[in-house]
């Protein structure tokens, strides 16, 4: 298991070099997009 944000060049990383790993985004950036979208729709 790997716990990251969601950058696209960790998850090539992540991809090329543990392809058997679960990636796992952290939850202060799930929180930061969530608060982001709910500031977006308002």
């Amino acid at each position: 298991m790997v716990v990251t944000d969601g950058s696209p060049s960790y998850r090539a990383a992540i991809r090329s070099h543990l392809g058997h790993a679960t990636r796992v985004v952290d939850r202060f950036h799930v929180s930061r997009w969530f608060a982001a979208g709910l500031l977006e729709v308002r």
